[in-house]
């Protein structure tokens, strides 16, 4: 059965190292590419807007802070997160974050309320002349956070946020001020690419496994006879109707299309074919390597899924 055996192994060799590179291409290429871009970020999130103190129209009625006569005073809750994977360095840094303020207000005083971790080192420099604040670091591990408040006078004014460090594209705002409304985590469209090519490996496995144990049922187990048919049309519709998964079907073909298609199958050559497909039921996968691969590609694709859905 040497003439058997070089053919099926080529085949099924060839259709998994097939679903190996379609997997790759699918799943592990998009978690990479997802992990490169995510690997350095910083956000600031805007938690609060909260009034302080609003002057009555009183004509002799006058407030002052800092020996300086104010209208009102507002206040705004911030938190400077490293959401990133990677660690922010001082020498990565062009420019530190910067909050300026814009409109007729004025910036009093930057109060901080909570860094984590609790040894974190930074400082803070306040240009008010500029209405616009920067906080610097050395070191910006992910998950690092500074939270802050700023106190504004006169009118509420609108601000900006910039950061210029490598890796980073830009300094992301997001705002948290309104808690009905608060912003939903956005779904990459590596999540989408990955989630299709794992449950299309899912369900052709499943496919696949189904129909396999369907014909091995019904001549193995149920002991039903393999046919034997006079012409090599026969037999290539027989295995096209129950030999439906890819790389055992054309194992099995092979040894059919040896046949002439000028003469009839002789005992001998009737004996080879079904000989290939009792070996075909009978037989595990070849490539159990390339196998226990695509299960871990299929299970990683699922915890990326899971991990970015949750």
């Amino acid at each position: 059965m040497t003439t058997t055996d070089s053919p099926k192994r080529k085949i099924t060799f060839s259709t998994t190292l097939l679903l190996i590179v379609i997997a790759i291409v699918g799943i592990i290429a998009p978690i990479v590419w997802d992990t490169y871009q995510g690997s350095v970020s910083l956000e600031l999130q805007h938690l609060s807007t909260v009034t302080v103190f609003e002057s009555p129209e009183l004509e002799k009625l006058q407030i002052f802070y800092d020996g300086r006569p104010i209208k009102s005073v507002y206040r705004m809750g911030f938190n400077l997160v490293n959401v990133g994977r990677n660690p922010i360095r001082k020498e990565d840094i062009v420019s530190f974050p910067t909050l300026k303020f814009q409109g007729d207000g004025e910036l009093l005083d930057i109060q901080v309320e909570k860094v984590e971790p609790s040894n974190l080192q930074y400082s803070y420099n306040v240009d008010k002349a500029k209405k616009q604040l920067s906080i610097t670091f050395p070191l910006f591990n992910s998950g690092d956070s500074i939270q802050f408040r700023v106190l504004l006078g006169g009118s509420l004014p609108s601000y900006d946020a910039t950061a210029r460090i490598a890796g980073v594209r830009e300094l992301i705002v997001v705002d948290r001020t309104k808690e009905l409304q608060e912003q939903r985590k956005s779904i990459s469209w590596t999540v989408y690419f990955v989630g299709f090519f794992t449950f299309s490996l899912l369900l052709g496995a499943f496919i696949q496994r189904s129909k396999e144990k369907r014909v091995k049922k019904s001549f193995l187990i149920d002991g039903t006879s393999l046919p034997r048919f006079n012409t090599k049309e026969e037999y290539r519709k027989f295995v096209h109707d129950n030999f439906s998964y890819t790389a055992k079907r054309k194992t099995i073909l092979a040894v059919i299309d040896e046949v002439s298609d000028e003469e009839d199958i002789t005992d001998e050559q009737q004996a080879n074919i079904e000989t290939a497909m009792l070996e075909i039921l009978n037989s595990n996968s070849e490539n159990q390597g390339c196998i226990i691969m695509l299960v871990i590609i299929i299970g990683l694709g699922m915890w990326y899924i899971l991990f970015n859905l949750l």
